[in-house]
């Protein structure tokens, strides 16, 4: 996971980048936004499941319930990086 400071950093040089195209590529990466906006949207409903069902969850590490909770979490957090990743891929 990156730091917010990266994140931020990130975002930055991304912004920069794309501003520097060419108008016709511009123009595809406008089309294609579209595509990228439906992949984070379908990574972001797998994430409300999992901050769903981590508010249900226990967070007291001596449960014997705790360690399941913590790998169902992390399988919703598995399951949306694909998602985030094509999100990625279509918007750079």
């Amino acid at each position: 996971m990156y730091s917010p400071a990266e994140v931020a950093r990130r975002y930055v040089e991304t912004g920069k980048s794309k501003a520097a195209l060419p108008a016709g590529r511009m123009l595809l990466l406008g089309m294609l936004a579209q595509y990228a906006e439906a992949y984070s949207n379908l990574g972001l409903v797998l994430l409300m499941k999992a901050q769903d069902f981590a508010d249900q969850s226990t967070t007291d590490v001596n449960d014997p319930k705790y360690a399941q909770a913590q790998a169902t979490i992390k399988k919703f957090y598995e399951e949306a990086k694909p998602y985030y990743e094509k999100a990625r891929d279509k918007g750079s």
